[in-house]
């Protein structure tokens, strides 16, 4: 009797050093799936908010370039006006 008693908690030892050793190796697994997903969401996030922000001044850039040319057009063309009215002025008077 003493050897299958010996025998039986041999292998309730080992059966539960192997649930014990499945039990650490899927929380390991979980944890390291649940961080690269985290890591992943995180640079995802971050692409997004830099692709965000190039798009933005992007178009800050564009909307400034197309007032300056605006302003600046109007200020050619009032100077033309100013030029021309200037000179039919002289001419008459002359």
């Amino acid at each position: 009797m003493g050897s299958k008693q010996r025998l039986l908690l041999l292998v309730v030892v080992v059966v539960i050093v192997v649930v014990v050793v499945v039990v650490v190796v899927v929380v390991v697994v979980v944890v390291v799936v649940v961080v690269v997903v985290m890591v992943v969401v995180v640079v995802v996030v971050v692409v997004i908010i830099i692709i965000a922000v190039v798009v933005v001044v992007v178009v800050v850039v564009v909307v400034v370039v197309v007032v300056v040319v605006v302003v600046v057009v109007v200020v050619v063309v009032v100077l033309v006006v100013v030029v021309v009215v200037v000179v039919v002025v002289v001419v008459v008077l002359a």
